[in-house]
């Protein structure tokens, strides 16, 4: 596969003007591509399926199995929708003027609106079918057991045929922005991050099922990586030495299932927020840490951040994060699990499709290789 190819043909077929924001990349089997591009003086977004013998466009809001994308484009369906809501008229008055956040056809689509007040912004979650009850209730349990000092979006309505949720969005900054800009709030907002991080993991929630980690896809990671890279990097390789090593069950705590620098605001006055809960659950919370290091470590190798300051935001946010839980961490443990991240992390530049992916990709290998060997 050449994904530059296959974005092309992608392109074509979509529209003059379109652009990428986001693939996925299927080595012999098929590639998926969001795209979005102005038209009459508004953003218009979609995705295209792209295979050995077939292009197909999926215009916005047509999606197989999102149904509620297009359950939710007419005003009967958009009434339906918002039956739970307080004050629906407040969200139908703006409805459709849609923000995209983040799209993963055919799995998960979130979107922000915005109501007459333009400070007053919400969020639109659509999940595959079979996915919405068990995240509709993760969420309500979460409202229920809320760690202290720490924020979360708050469910307003949701409805299982159309496989939505409506949450309020959280006020503040989003840490990426913050660690970008490198100014005078990027220390205290890191250690708050992390200190907030610890009240989470402080909870204990037995009756929840194992936080959603993903990693029966490490393999098809690793197997991507090397048909697109020619077996260079030997990723596959990597993923079975991590498999075979000692995977002990450690105390587990109620996780985020990975925590992106990307899912955390923090308001004026210090107080964190995590937005993304979709995948939380119990788990090792050594997981959400290497996680977010591993972003970090993305931000360095893409060039966002100095070396110095990705090293000096890790230990700030790791220090601040043992300081608040009382604990001393396992630099072993976190290392092992900083490589599985890694791994896991290494398709990003491509389906974020920056330019030079190959070598971005070949330096989040070679440093989870590193790592591993170290």
């Amino acid at each position: 596969m050449e994904p530059e190819k296959e974005v092309d043909r992608a392109l074509a077929a979509a529209g003059v003007g379109s652009r990428v924001l986001w693939g996925r990349f299927r080595p012999g089997v098929d590639s998926v591509i969001v795209y979005e591009r102005e038209c009459n003086g508004r953003n218009e977004w979609g995705f295209v399926r792209v295979d050995l013998d077939h292009v197909r466009v999926f215009p916005f809001p047509e999606d197989p199995k999102l149904e509620g994308l297009r359950r939710t484009a007419t005003a009967d369906g958009v009434s339906r929708f918002l039956v739970q809501a307080e004050k629906r008229e407040k969200y139908e008055q703006g409805w459709g003027n849609w923000e995209l956040l983040r799209y993963r056809p055919e799995k998960m689509c979130v979107l922000r609106g915005r109501t007459a007040s333009p400070e007053d912004s919400y969020v639109v979650r659509y999940y595959e079918p079979e996915q919405v009850e068990r995240i509709v209730g993760l969420r309500l349990f979460l409202e229920h057991k809320p760690a202290a000092d720490v924020r979360i979006p708050r469910v307003h309505s949701y409805r299982a045929k159309h496989s939505g949720v409506l949450e309020n969005c959280l006020s503040g900054r989003p840490l990426t922005e913050v660690l970008l800009e490198q100014g005078p709030e990027i220390g205290p907002a890191l250690a708050a991050t992390g200190a907030a991080l610890a009240r989470w993991h402080s909870q204990r929630a037995p009756q929840l099922s194992r936080a959603v980690r993903g990693e029966e896809r490490l393999s098809v990671v690793a197997s991507a990586v090397d048909a697109l890279t020619g077996g260079r990097l030997q990723a596959v390789r990597l993923a079975q030495d991590l498999e075979d090593l000692p995977w002990p069950r450690l105390q587990e705590a109620l996780t985020l299932g990975g925590l992106r620098d990307g899912s955390v605001v923090v308001s004026q006055d210090g107080m964190v927020g995590f937005t993304e809960l979709d995948s939380a659950g119990a788990d090792d919370p050594y997981w959400d840490l290497a996680r977010f290091c591993a972003c970090l470590d993305d931000h360095r190798i893409c060039g966002r951040l100095t070396p110095a300051m990705a090293e000096w935001s890790r230990r700030l946010f790791l220090e601040s994060y043992a300081e608040a839980r009382g604990v001393e961490l396992d630099e072993v443990w976190l290392r092992r699990h900083c490589v599985v991240a890694l791994l896991r992390q290494a398709m990003t530049p491509l389906e974020r499709w920056e330019e030079d992916w190959r070598r971005k990709t070949k330096e989040m290998i070679e440093s989870a290789w590193q790592v591993m060997e170290d």
